[in-house]
């Protein structure tokens, strides 16, 4: 987890019995979204990484599938299903999903689906790849630090 210089600092709030394996990468100063993305994609250890914003609220059994794809083809790059969640209740709205984006020639994009499995422009802020493709691919652009744009720069 990278705490992108909150105030107060995440560490203080998270529960380290619980999840004992995790680790907390704390940025003094702003990074910025990309920047900080960067930081946690370069200091992993394991052979996936997984990015999720602080918005993201996982399913159980989330990462099997993410494993089970990755497996298939260390170059997948694999986003899930994304539901509209109520931010005071935490319920999920399965009617309302985005899959997929299209963006114009003035890079705004707008979301879509069509029961096709191939997606040409994805959601940035959660996604799963390997290590060895995130360095073999070239990470992410150092030079951007918020959100917008890196739905089509990874």
């Amino acid at each position: 987890i990278v705490d992108d210089g909150s105030a107060p600092p995440m560490s203080t709030a998270y529960n380290h019995t619980r999840f004992p394996n995790v680790k907390i990468i704390r940025n003094e100063e702003r990074e910025g979204l990309i920047r900080s993305k960067l930081i946690g994609g370069d200091a992993a250890e394991g052979d996936l990484i997984v990015f999720l914003d602080a918005h993201v609220k996982p399913d159980p059994g989330w990462t099997a599938p993410l494993i089970r794809h990755t497996n298939t083809n260390y170059k997948r790059v694999v986003v899930p299903l994304i539901p509209i969640l109520n931010g005071e209740t935490w319920e999920i709205n399965r009617a309302a999903v985005g899959v997929k984006m299209m963006f114009d020639w003035t890079l705004q994009f707008q979301w879509f689906e069509d029961h096709n499995d191939l997606v040409p422009c994805m959601s940035g802020g959660l996604l799963a790849m390997t290590k060895r493709w995130w360095e073999e691919s070239g990470k992410l652009d150092d030079g951007m630090y918020e959100w917008g744009g890196e739905n089509i720069e990874q």
